[in-house]
């Protein structure tokens, strides 16, 4: 998936900018790659979803804002509306009882959110700015002799908070 999410102009106003577009990408592709799903910005997408044949599905978003349509497609040549069910903004469809079975339900859906979130943008520019850093050895000792490297910063629980706000669950993904 191309980087529609952040560009580099974004992030000019945080310290290390401006960012190499190279970077930014491969950044913008490791926290989507951890969140799971897209984040923004909101787009409309068709999912076949496995089903256990239960009530509810959980979808591969945080951040749902239509359900166009849900059909049981068990059959594809003759696919079936489903009706009778709720969605959550947090990512589920309940409802009737779904059909059992590999890709069993198509959904059309809108999610992610329009705009970037200002919080992402920060962990984004923070994550950029380690990601241009070189980075070796500590501290190496020889023979009486000790040289310190620079390894840069963590990543500080405050960027991995950020993360996991934008971070399916297990059973979402």
């Amino acid at each position: 998936m191309a980087n529609d999410l952040v560009s580099p102009d974004d992030l000019l106003d945080f310290p290390g900018a401006p960012f190499p577009e190279s970077v930014v990408d491969s950044v913008v592709d490791a926290i989507r790659i951890q969140a799971g799903w897209h984040i923004a910005p909101s787009r409309r997408e068709t999912l076949l979803r496995d089903c256990d044949g239960g009530r509810t599905l959980f979808l591969p978003t945080l951040h749902l804002t239509e359900v166009h349509e849900v059909a049981d497609v068990t059959n594809p040549e003759n696919p079936k509306a489903i009706t009778g069910w709720r969605k959550s903004r947090s990512g589920m469809v309940s409802g009737p009882w779904f059909p059992y079975g590999d890709e069993t339900v198509e959904l059309d859906i809108t999610h992610g959110f329009e705009e970037v979130p200002p919080a992402l943008l920060m962990l984004v520019a923070e994550l950029a700015q380690l990601g241009g850093r070189q980075t070796g050895v500590r501290q190496e000792t020889a023979g009486g002799e000790s040289v310190s490297y620079s390894v840069g910063e963590a990543i500080t629980p405050q960027t991995q908070a950020i993360l996991s706000r934008f971070s399916l669950p297990d059973g979402f993904r």
